[in-house]
């Protein structure tokens, strides 16, 4: 799964929205639920008001963040996620080394979820 967050064109949207369906879709692996997904979203959140909110200094704050890592990894041992979300957080991860890398992939993050929702919601027939 290929996105880059320094190309802003069609990010939030269209390639989000790709993600949504390869990280969502069906298939054998088991599912990435909303609470795992949630946590991840939460965890990246958290570091974003950190850096932003806080105003903490982003290198001391980088290490935690690439960290993260180590947290999908663990999820996907674990069978808690797919291995398109774990693709997903350790490309969007590796991107992130300045304070608008983390910006971006937050956003990114955002709109993936929000498509993440209305995939599921499809799903259970509620649209």
């Amino acid at each position: 799964m290929n996105f880059d967050l320094k190309n802003l064109n069609g990010l939030f949207d269209t390639t989000a929205e790709n993600i949504a369906k390869e990280i969502f879709g069906g298939g054998k692996e088991p599912d990435t639920s909303k609470t795992q997904v949630r946590n991840f979203y939460e965890k990246l959140l958290e570091y974003h008001e950190m850096v932003f909110i806080e105003a903490k200094n982003f290198s001391d704050i980088l290490p935690l963040i690439k960290m993260l890592n180590s947290k999908v990894a663990y999820a996907k041992g674990r069978k808690k996620i797919r291995d398109k979300f774990a693709e997903f957080m350790k490309n969007g991860v590796t991107q992130i080394n300045s304070k608008e890398d983390l910006d971006r992939f937050k956003l990114l993050f955002e709109a993936v979820l929000g498509f993440f929702v209305g995939i599921e919601g499809e799903r259970k027939g509620k649209n």
